[in-house]
């Protein structure tokens, strides 16, 4: 109708509520801030000669003890599966690139791949997931951060200087 006001919208993530600008604004920015909610699995198909390397490589990118990564890695089992992006820890994507350069520098046979929350991992049935290598993943996060950036200025020019959304990328 006539004289109605104008149609909200909230992104996924929860971010606050913005005036719909077109429809080819948001079809770029909801798939992108999609990526805040996913996870990477990864799975490390045999450690080869650099075993404490990449031992103590995976200890620095994501905590894991010594006993627990080697079991895990020898039962082909994943590694770990955790939150892209988390503001607990919003360091953890630059880390984790940091460990796929360095595996793809020295011949490390990985898989990682971006699972949305919810979804179930079947390690046996790889070919649904999003496969992901350093290069994926820095586009991953340099989408999520220019996504990020584009709603917190919506945001400000909407509601003055208000800050939308706290995940850090």
């Amino acid at each position: 109708p006539s004289g109605s006001a104008p149609k909200r919208h909230t992104f996924a993530s929860g971010c606050h509520p913005f005036p719909l600008i077109n429809a080819a604004l948001t079809k770029l920015l909801f798939p992108l801030s999609q990526h805040i909610m996913s996870q990477v699995v990864l799975l490390i198909d045999g450690l080869g000669d650099n075993k404490a390397d990449v031992i103590r490589r995976l200890r620095l990118t994501a905590s894991l003890k010594i006993g627990d990564a080697t079991r895990v890695i020898e039962m082909g089992e994943p590694v770990f599966r955790r939150s892209l992006f988390d503001r607990n820890d919003p360091a953890f994507p630059d880390r984790l690139h940091e460990l796929l350069e360095w595996f793809e520098f020295h011949g490390v046979r990985y898989r990682a791949f971006e699972i949305l929350n919810g979804q179930r991992f079947d390690k046996s049935n790889t070919l649904e997931y999003y496969m992901i290598d350093a290069a994926r993943l820095k586009g991953i996060m340099e989408s999520t951060k220019a996504s990020l950036d584009q709603q917190r200025r919506m945001g400000h020019s909407e509601s003055g200087d208000q800050e939308i959304g706290r995940a850090h990328v």
